[in-house]
Formats: structure tokens, sequence, C-alpha cells
């Protein structure tokens, strides 16, 4: 296993949801909405869920949107 699912398999494993809602919003932050789209689209639907509707904007109010 390599790339993309091998992180996400040590993220899961060391991190567990706490290291996802940390890292999504700051991978995510500035990509293009294409960009952004395809790597949700890797996730399944709860996490998604879960990145639009309390990780993102937790990280957002935290950070501060960048434009």
């Amino acid at each position: 296993m390599g790339g993309w699912a091998a992180f996400t398999t040590t993220i899961r494993k060391t991190q567990g949801l706490r290291g996802g809602a940390e890292f999504l919003p700051w991978l995510l932050d500035g990509a293009s909405e294409g960009t952004q789209a395809n790597v949700l689209g890797m996730l399944p639907p709860p996490v998604r869920f879960l990145y639009h509707w309390i990780w993102a904007p937790k990280y957002y109010r935290t950070v501060g949107t960048i434009t």
C-alpha cells in the first residue's frame, strides 16, 4: 500500500478523528475547488460530513478565511 492510502491508514491508526480534524482543513486551505472535491471524494460520506459541518468551520474560525 502506498501514497494516499498509506497516509490515511497511518493517520487513522495514530491520530484518529482528531488528526483528521486538524490535518484535513489545513491540507485543503487555499486549494482549488477541484482539488478539494477530488480529495474529499476519496473519503467516506461520514468524514465528508464532519469536514463540511464541523472541522472546516472550526478551522476557519480559528485561523480566519484565506482569500
